[in-house]
């Protein structure tokens, strides 16, 4: 398999090199560490560009740090010596003995604009490395910079009914990761005010995951404006009617099965060939604690929700030898909006049988679809993760 290099690695190639390596060394440690990527056309653009970008900051953090070299070269600092026991010198240089000096010979330099020393945290802290490995040389100019553990810096993400509750916690964490997030409700509205409280580079798209083309042209819409997309989190989903099944009818029914089930479904099947090209991505989908358990006058909630488990598991072993990670989340009771949709007995219900004694937050969720959706979870596919504060224990 083709990959190009994004960092030195002893014996096999020097960053930016296009080298054919064994498919499944390529699958299972250089793609999910970002160590390299796909030899695509596409990709070849993407790692010149980031070289060149790099490049550029390198430039500017020399130029600036020339500049404050000669600010500096005119600082004159005066420190009194104390004498103390025995004729020895003590005393210290505080920051404000450096700071005033400086400040008079230049006041303007620290500012947001032209700050040297922002560059240089801003540099650091990208930085970070990922776990070592005895076959990668660590360069410390190197133009790539090593991801975190969890980090998502570069990668486009998109996260279904973001507009509130679990979905948007999920979207603030990976951005805040550092992915491009995108923002997909069929609230067009809300997902508009959620895309822009996170601010640039982060969207709103617009999705109905009950219709097929709405969802290849949501998909279509992201590949065309960002070359990639590397996580799907299926997480739009319903209540549904809370009441016995002989009092369920065929629309709840229908209605039910096309927002939970067939609608991931549509998301998975439209955004796996994508990924499958890349030869890298991360699908996680919200099930549920009631999928396993079955929750009373819930019958088509707890049904889709087993279908989600099932259906991640199903095409998690489809798509395995392809760089591509398909697993799922079961929160038990989480305070958000579609405990709306259901009685205040039936919550009562659920949360008595976790053994925390509290529902969960929607933060707590999206710490672990966090890790889930991250080059970290590389050797874990088609898992289903329970968030339950204990209640599931298989």
């Amino acid at each position: 398999m083709e990959v190009i290099l994004r960092e030195d690695i002893d014996n096999l190639g020097h960053r930016g090199q296009v080298v054919n390596v064994a498919p499944g060394y390529a699958r299972n440690f250089l793609l999910p560490r970002k160590l390299a990527v796909p030899a695509t056309a596409s990709n070849i653009a993407i790692i010149e560009q980031e070289r060149q970008a790099h490049l550029r900051r390198e430039a500017k953090a020399a130029g600036d740090a020339s500049e404050l070299a000669k600010l500096m070269a005119g600082v004159v600092v005066t420190i009194r010596q104390k004498a103390g026991e025995n004729d020895q010198l003590f005393g210290s240089v505080t920051a404000q003995d450096i700071a005033t000096p400086a400040t008079a010979a230049k006041s303007s330099w620290m500012t947001p604009s032209n700050n040297w020393a922002n560059t240089k945290s801003r540099s650091a802290s990208t930085a970070r490395s990922p776990p070592r490995s005895p076959f990668v040389s660590r360069k410390k100019n190197s133009w790539f910079a090593m991801s975190s553990y969890f980090d998502l810096s570069g990668q486009v993400a998109v996260v279904t009914g973001a507009a509130t509750g679990i979905g948007e916690a999920i979207s603030r964490r990976l951005a805040n990761a550092g992915a491009t997030v995108g923002i997909a409700d069929i609230d067009a509205s809300g997902a508009e005010a959620v895309a822009n409280s996170l601010g640039a580079p982060h969207f709103a798209l617009p999705i109905d995951i009950t219709s097929g083309d709405s969802v290849r042209d949501a998909i279509a819409s992201v590949i065309a404006r960002f070359n990639r997309l590397d996580v799907w989190v299926n997480n739009a989903g319903i209540g549904g009617k809370a009441a016995p099944i002989t009092e369920q009818t065929d629309e709840d029914w229908r209605h039910i099965i096309a927002i939970n089930l067939t609608g991931v479904f549509y998301c998975c099947r439209a955004v796996i060939p994508y990924m499958k090209e890349r030869g890298y991505g991360r699908i996680v989908n919200l099930a549920s604690i009631a999928g396993k358990e079955g929750n009373p006058n819930m019958t088509g909630y707890s049904a889709t929700k087993a279908g989600v488990i099932a259906l991640t598991k199903s095409v998690a072993k489809e798509v395995a030898t392809h760089g591509i990670c398909v697993n799922a989340v079961s929160p038990a009771v989480i305070r958000t909006k579609i405990l709306e949709q259901l009685t205040e007995q039936q919550v009562a219900y659920m949360t008595a049988r976790i053994p925390m004694g509290r529902t969960g937050t929607p933060e707590e969720i999206a710490a672990v679809v966090h890790f889930l959706a991250s080059p970290d979870c590389s050797f874990v596919t088609g898992q289903c993760y329970d968030a339950s504060g204990g209640r599931a224990t298989y």
